[in-house]
């Protein structure tokens, strides 16, 4: 009964734990502002959902880098199919580049996560590639470079006249 109650107890303060850690997201490393009234010139918000991600585990590190090198923005079925290829992500091939655009980004990962934001407060509208921080706590013996590939529907661009470009991409160093 002893080791259930110590168990439980070890399992609760676990739970707090990481609980405390994934409230802390430490930022983004796009050099935007922290906190404050809203600046008509930032992204808005997060667009897109995470359609793959590919890192040195993988793929050697030169294929990678000669793959994407910083962020891309991708509307056409040759790059799609290319990069899906380049990258062994069959995913990225059924993405439907009628309904969505791609934005792929590379970066040195420990425990760092990336996101697309949409960027409305220029024409045409921004997509922005960013990488939010782990933790300063954090130590990592290897941070491989991964690149991650995000689909973004073109109807979070719904009011906005043009393609959107990639405006950014997060300092990684």
């Amino acid at each position: 009964m002893a080791g259930m109650v110590r168990g439980r107890l070890g399992l609760v303060v676990l739970t707090a734990l990481l609980a405390a850690g994934c409230q802390s997201e430490g930022g983004a490393r796009d050099g935007g502002p922290q906190g404050g009234p809203p600046d008509p010139t930032t992204p808005v918000g997060a667009v897109g959902s995470l359609v793959g991600s590919v890192d040195e585990s993988t793929l050697p590190r030169e294929v990678l880098e000669r793959t994407v090198d910083g962020a891309v923005l991708i509307t056409t079925e040759a790059d799609r199919d290319a990069l899906a290829e380049a990258l062994g992500l069959p995913p990225v091939e059924g993405v439907d580049l009628s309904r969505n655009l791609l934005v792929a980004g590379s970066y040195p990962r420990c425990a760092e996560t990336s996101q697309v934001l949409l960027d409305t407060g220029r024409e045409p509208p921004g997509l922005r590639f960013v990488v939010r921080r782990a933790s300063p706590e954090t130590v990592c013996a290897w941070s491989p470079l991964t690149i991650d590939v995000w689909a973004v529907p073109r109807t979070a661009l719904d009011g906005t006249d043009g393609e959107p470009e990639l405006v950014t991409r997060a300092p990684t160093g």
